[in-house]
């Protein structure tokens, strides 16, 4: 039955199957190419984003230590780290504020919003929390114990590490 019917069909009727027949895997194969790099934009793009919101993590990974021992010195009498102390306060602050801009920027498509850090267990990790904490420090430092003022910083590396 089908040898009749396609004994029947004119040669232009069944050149233009033939090419249909062709045209279907092609197009499924040429779907699965441009979604692979596709695919691959968007993983290169996050990578981006991520080096961006790395940034200011690690000046904060820089200067945070810097402070540590800026204020260890001035709690031990050293008056003339003062100035030293708050150059190194400024560059945190910046740093900071790069934080949250970089978040707000790009926050949401690296999943650093309250889901995203709840379903990896880093909740405490973000940079609300982080310049609140560097905020407390800052205004307790004279009155905290060289011990306290240790923990306090070990705290804020640790929640930038996270």
């Amino acid at each position: 039955m089908v040898g009749q019917l396609l004994k029947k069909t004119r040669i232009s009727h069944k050149l233009l199957l033939i090419s249909l027949s062709f045209m279907l895997p092609i197009a499924v194969l040429l779907y699965f190419m441009v979604a692979g790099i596709n695919y691959d934009i968007r993983f290169a793009r996050l990578e981006e984003y991520g080096n961006d919101y790395q940034r200011p993590l690690e000046e904060l990974l820089r200067h945070v230590p810097q402070h540590q021992f800026l204020a260890t010195r001035l709690r031990s009498g050293e008056a003339e780290v003062e100035s030293r102390l708050l150059a190194v306060q400024s560059r945190i602050d910046q740093a900071l504020q790069r934080l949250r801009s970089v978040d707000t920027q790009r926050g949401q498509d690296l999943q650093f919003t309250e889901e995203g850090l709840g379903k990896r267990q880093r909740a405490t990790a973000n940079p609300r929390d982080l310049a609140a904490d560097w905020e407390r420090l800052k205004g307790e430092l004279n009155s905290l114990s060289a011990t306290a003022v240790a923990s306090r910083h070990r705290q804020i590396r640790d929640t930038v590490r996270s």
